[in-house]
Order: structure tokens, then sequence, then C-alpha cells
């Protein structure tokens, strides 16, 4: 997984704390894929992947609560349902 410094901070983004994911394939060379975390329940995580047919260029940045639900929002399908448990309490069935 990885690791970036964010201020002064380090952050370990790992499969305990992943929360959403979205990818989007522009073409069949470029895409980009947008993971939120939320590592030891201190900060989201927003880490962006652009990737083309030779590389990929991963930036991260904090983000607000906010930002963090309402991207969750935008992607359901992409909302990892037991971390997001372990960090917001159980989910209503309906």
């Amino acid at each position: 997984m990885s690791n970036y410094i964010i201020e002064g901070v380090r952050y370990h983004l790992e499969k305990r704390n992943f929360l959403c994911e979205y990818a989007e394939e522009k073409n069949l060379f470029f895409g980009e894929t947008q993971k939120l975390y939320f590592p030891k329940g201190k900060a989201y995580i927003l880490e962006t992947i652009k990737h083309d047919f030779f590389k990929e260029k991963k930036t991260a940045k904090v983000v607000s609560r906010t930002v963090a639900k309402n991207f969750m929002k935008k992607h359901p399908e992409g909302v990892h349902s037991k971390n997001y448990s372990k960090f917001f309490g159980a989910v209503e069935e309906c």
C-alpha cells in the first residue's frame, strides 16, 4: 500500500482503512482512480492515481469529513461496507 507525508504527518494507506474507490477509464490508454482512506480514524486521505499506458502518478491530500462523505455519496458502488461500518457504525438496511 501507499505511504505519504502530508504537512509533516505520515499516513499509511492500507486495506484496513480503505473506505471507497472510484475508477474512470478515459480511453484504452488513460484513466484515473481515486481512493478514500481513513487511517487510524484521524484524517480522510483522498489518493488520486492517474495512469496511462506507460506510467502512473500518485498524489494524496487530506480532505474534510464533508468532502469524504460527499465522495462516498457520489460513488456508493465503491464504498467498502465492512470498513464503513467499522468507522461510522451499523448501516441501515432497507
